[in-house]
């Protein structure tokens, strides 16, 4: 770091006694650590070219906990771990409910679900035959293996969520969590599963284990990777906090406690017909005897014990009974379980749907007024069918809910609720090439935005959004809805010339980050419900035009918008923004202009932030000498 300082501080000597006088430089302060230059031309055939340089800090500057900030928002320093090796292994680690980690626990969730169908079944001794010699079982007793084996290396590199809302990436930590909770039980399983598996298939000892006896044994050895149920509750959980809307839950809920009586059942169903098996085996009268199940086919045997199962489970009736000792114990077992279990179940399905359907208890309320109204005042089944559809198109475009109606978001940790606000704003912002560019200047500087300067807001039909020559306060992005941009103030009951329309996608307003009088040069009105997403522009001009990061290439943009409007009105043609009768509008202008601006101002930018947290920084290459050499030579 030493070297970096001196480094640092030779360069902005050599600038500072330029020999040629071509330029001059203005430094502007931030922080006591960090100031940046403003390389300004001397030549007035020369455009003004800026420069940033950062002092860094030393032995003398006040501490700040920018680690710590820099971790919590996702951003990840190899100065952060003064481990390289940890650093290096810590760019592996994978984020919960990632795409790639969702893949892994959803082929995780097939493999459970078949071991949990075939382990049981091995009770039928013809179902254990067919699984013992057919290759597609065998095939996929190797692919579970194999998968498992894999899964706890993977497991090392699992990030996770903390209880203060921040996401654990650190390789230290996601490895103790992991050996602290699923290592050893993982190790073991996956231990038994290798040796009995081997030993199945190992040629030498195939033809000796082939023992109906010997076989059944290692499948019960194996039937430890049962275990592993226990892994399926947080994947549950992670499916249903990915889920959206009520139907889906509730969906998700009944499913869940169906799935789980189904699984118990099959369980049952294949210990009552191996306890049958085993004690008429034993010379003892058994209900396989009595219905000389033994002579039927494997499937109508698991078919009349999962019969017997339900019928048990849920207190119904069935022509199969106990018949010896062990039987009726375990009948009784089974009863006694279903009865706890099954009110249990339905209980929570009943309580699933009532749930349900509270929430729609207003809505049939006022139906039923309506109802009501339309028979008293005799309206004609002509006009009632016309509200009634006015009454449902109006509830299926119903406003999105915003961060203030949910109640449970209140609260939040500061560190959550500002990824949360980014995870919402920033798929909009990136619409627009600007934030682009300070994303990829300063992660942080967004993160800022998107916490104090962003919200939404709504218009219903025929609302002005906003009129002729008010001061501009904000940047609006249309998410959804139809509007129409008015030149000649709008009247309610006739058209007026020169609308243009605007629709989904289209930004309006961007002048007001570049001008502080900018005001409005027309009215917008939302024809339908409208949905905008707002960027307030003293927040903007504070974070970004006032940070160090971004400001570079800010004001390049900014240089060059506000050139290239004032050019495109002396030309008459659409740039930046479109034009009406030679004068500017709100209307967002050339897609691709803005995308060639932005191309040209953030580049040197973002290679400087990425540089800022890779050790090459301290060989100070090619960037800053790029800086010097320009503003020697201009």
């Amino acid at each position: 770091m030493s070297h970096l300082r001196n480094s640092a501080s030779s360069l902005s000597v050599s600038a500072i006694k330029d020999p040629n006088k071509t330029s001059v430089k203005k430094t502007v302060t931030f922080l006591p650590h960090i100031e940046v230059c403003e390389y300004i031309s001397m030549e007035s055939q020369s455009s003004s070219e800026l420069r940033a340089l950062w002092k860094w800090p030393d032995e003398n500057d006040p501490e700040e906990d920018t680690e710590d900030l820099l971790h919590e928002l996702g951003v990840t320093s190899s100065f952060h771990y003064q481990n390289q090796c940890v650093a290096t292994l810590s760019k592996c680690v994978t984020q919960p409910m990632s795409r790639r980690r969702m893949v892994w626990d959803s082929i995780a969730l097939i493999i459970l679900a078949v071991e949990v169908i075939s382990f049981p079944l091995g009770a039928f001794e013809q179902i254990e035959a067919l699984m013992s010699s057919e290759p597609a079982f065998i095939v996929m007793d190797w692919i579970s293996a194999c998968y498992w084996l894999l899964d706890m290396p993977i497991q090392f590199f699992a990030g996770f969520n903390t209880v203060d809302g921040k996401i654990e990436k650190r390789f230290d930590r996601t490895a103790l969590r992991y050996l602290k909770s699923w290592f050893c039980l993982d190790l073991l399983i996956v231990s038994l599963d290798w040796a009995s598996l081997v030993g199945h298939y190992n040629a030498e000892f195939l033809e000796a284990l082939r023992v109906g006896k010997t076989v059944r044994g290692i499948r019960i050895v194996r039937g430890v990777r049962i275990l592993r149920l226990a892994k399926v509750a947080p994947m549950l959980q992670n499916i249903a906090d990915s889920l959206y809307g009520d139907l889906n839950v509730l969906i998700f809920k009944i499913g869940s406690i169906v799935g789980s009586v189904v699984c118990v059942n099959h369980f049952i169903a294949c210990f009552w017909y191996w306890l049958g098996s085993f004690t008429g085996e034993g010379g003892l009268p058994s209900w396989t005897t009595d219905v000389q199940a033994s002579t039927e086919s494997a499937g109508y045997q698991y078919v009349a014990s999962f019969h017997w199962s339900l019928s048990n489970f849920a207190t119904a009736t069935t022509r199969i009974n106990a018949v010896n000792m062990w039987e009726h114990f375990f009948a009784i077992f089974v009863l006694f379980a279903g009865l706890v279990s099954f009110a249990s179940s339905l209980s929570a399905i009943t309580s699933a749907v009532t749930d349900y359907r509270a929430l729609e208890v207003d809505t049939l309320q006022n139906e039923k007024k309506l109802r009501a109204f339309f028979g008293d005042r005799g309206i004609s089944p002509a006009m009632s069918s016309r509200i009634w559809e006015f009454v449902r198109s109006r509830r299926r475009s119903r406003p999105k809910l915003t961060e203030a109606n949910v109640k449970l978001l209140i609260g939040l940790p500061k560190i959550l609720r500002i990824e949360l606000r980014k995870d919402v704003f920033l798929p909009h912002l990136q619409t627009h090439p600007l934030f682009q560019g300070l994303e990829l200047a300063d992660p942080h500087v967004i993160s800022r935005l998107c916490d104090r300067g962003i919200e939404f807001r709504g218009a219903p039909p025929m609302e002005d959004v906003f009129n002729r020559a008010e001061k501009a306060a904000h940047v609006y992005y249309v998410i959804g809805g139809h509007l129409q941009y008015y030149f000649q103030r709008p009247q309610a009951r006739r058209a007026i010339s020169g609308a243009i329309d605007v629709n989904a996608g289209e930004w309006i307003s961007e002048g007001a980050l570049w001008f502080d009088n900018w005001v409005h040069f027309g009215w917008l009105r939302a024809k339908t419900q409208s949905e905008f997403l707002l960027v307030n522009v003293e927040v903007f001009q504070m974070v970004a035009l006032k940070s160090p990061s971004p400001y570079l290439g800010s004001t390049i943009y900014k240089q060059a918008w506000v050139k290239q409007i004032k050019d495109d009105v002396r030309s008459q043609e659409d740039g930046v923004t479109r034009l009406f009768k030679g004068r500017p509008t709100d209307l967002g202008g050339d897609k691709q202009l803005l995308e060639h601006i932005a191309h040209d101002a953030f580049p040197d930018l973002a290679r400087r932030y990425e540089m800022r947290f890779n050790p090459e920084i301290l060989k100070l290459g090619s960037f800053s000498s790029r800086i010097f050499t320009n503003s020697n030579s201009s």
